[in-house]
């Protein structure tokens, strides 16, 4: 997450602000080899919106290239499945690496039965990383979503880690955070990237934020930690797969 500035192209004003936000402060994005760094130590994620056609796949990316003031976006997002022409999506983002617009691709909120479809699709497609939310409160992906990717080596990334705060007043939290001299949310974030095949995105609203998020680093949870953790959070069941 902190070599990520993720600018969604969402519905309303919220899409104006946070993708003007990367020209404000002169942060550009260039080509990378792999899925992590950009100019400056950052790389650019923006996600297309639902519906998404072959014209208005390439449309979405165009809005926010013009919103970044950027003529290369490092990882764009294929948000929620709100369609049916997966192919067309599919030959769109295609295009758009071919352009040279994006380096690389993915897909946001897909489930499982989501996964498959597009590698029924299209077999071998480049999808480089499903995001999807995942914290102690939202385990359902472990029944299948989790494995799934695991076994095909696409990574997850995992969007509200701490359930927007409302995760940080649970007693397991304090009990785990007091025997390491941590924060309830380092706990948190610590269990989340603690999974094989899980990255994050928290939100980082300030500089002292940004340094209690990555203090998650460096706390290794031990088994008795895991135990109080899964007891307090038990997973719902794997219908409630992004719940």
């Amino acid at each position: 997450g902190f070599a990520f500035l993720p600018v969604a192209l969402l519905i309303g004003v919220a899409a104006g602000i946070s993708q003007r936000i990367v020209p404000r402060f002169g942060i550009r994005a260039v080509a990378i080899a792999g899925v992590t760094i950009g100019a400056g130590g950052l790389a650019l994620m923006a996600r297309a919106g639902v519906h998404s056609t072959y014209a208005g796949t390439l449309l979405s990316c165009e809005k926010s290239l013009r919103r970044l003031g950027t003529d290369w976006i490092d990882l764009y997002l294929l948000h929620s499945r709100g369609f049916e022409l997966l192919d067309e999506t599919l030959d769109a983002l295609d295009e758009l690496v071919r352009l040279e617009k994006i380096s690389l691709w993915g897909v946001s909120h897909f489930g499982l039965r989501d996964l498959q479809d597009l590698v029924q699709v299209r077999d071998g497609v480049h999808m480089q990383v499903d995001q999807v939310p995942y914290n102690l409160g939202r385990r359902g992906i472990e029944a299948g979503l989790l494995p799934w990717c695991r076994a095909r080596g696409v990574p997850l990334m995992a969007c509200s880690p701490i359930e927007q705060g409302r995760l940080l007043a649970r007693p397991a939290l304090h009990s785990v955070a007091q025997r390491h001299g941590a924060t309830p949310a380092q706990v948190a974030l610590a269990w989340v990237i603690g999974h094989e095949g899980v990255m994050t995105i928290p939100r980082a609203a300030s500089v002292e934020h940004v340094q209690e998020n990555h203090g998650a680093l460096n706390l290794e949870l031990t088994r008795e930690d895991l135990i109080e953790l899964d007891g307090a959070f038990a997973p719902p069941p794997a219908r409630l797969e992004l719940r």
